[in-house]
């Protein structure tokens, strides 16, 4: 029969190795007014687990988790209020597929379509969910877009072209009927007569 107070020594000290082998800690991060800004966990000097992002009021502002240093699964961010005002989807610290974004209401504002990690298209909406404007990127960030804007009718009303997210080229303008109204053409955001 094995001695029961071996085990409790052997068991105990497995326990100590085990709770000194890896090292957890909560870094924060400060305002420059002392209020909390993040909270973040750190396991080995690897960020791993949720970080929280805070208002300098206090109210949380995004919430992300970390696998190995890396952000992944769901963001989300609020508004000071503490009405969700968008959500994500993280692979590797990149934004894959819709970033969301919400009136305070709930209704859907805009979507931001990712692909290699960088927007391709955007789409903005009324309240009522009707589609209001769209963007398609050329480059990340507006460097070239296409801007169409609709009537809440779902009628094109407008289309315009951006580089380097300054109006340039061919816009036109179209009646809630869809009859053209005007063509112009911008170069460096002035309308050439």
């Amino acid at each position: 029969m094995k001695n029961p107070n071996i085990m409790k020594k052997v068991l105990f000290t497995l326990a100590l190795l085990v709770s000194f082998s890896s090292y957890s800690q909560i870094e924060k991060q400060y305002y420059e007014s002392g209020k909390l800004e993040i909270t973040s966990n750190y396991i080995d000097d690897v960020q791993q687990g949720q970080e929280i992002g805070y208002y300098e009021s206090g109210e949380v502002r995004f919430e992300r988790n970390y696998v190995d240093g890396l952000a992944q699964g769901e963001q989300k961010g609020y508004y000071r209020s503490g009405e969700l005002r968008y959500t994500s989807n993280l692979v590797d610290d990149a934004i894959v597929g819709n970033q969301i974004y919400y009136f305070k209401s709930g209704e859907v504002e805009f979507t931001i379509k990712f692909e290699d990690g960088l927007p391709s298209d955007e789409a903005h909406y009324h309240k009522s969910g009707e589609l209001d404007f769209t963007f398609n990127y050329v480059d990340e960030y507006l460097q070239s877009a296409e801007k169409k804007g609709y009537y809440k009718s779902g009628q094109l009303k407008y289309t315009a072209n951006f580089v380097d997210g300054i109006l340039n080229g061919e816009s036109k303008g179209f009646s809630k009927k869809g009859d053209l109204l005007f063509v112009e053409n911008y170069v460096d955001g002035k309308k050439i007569e």
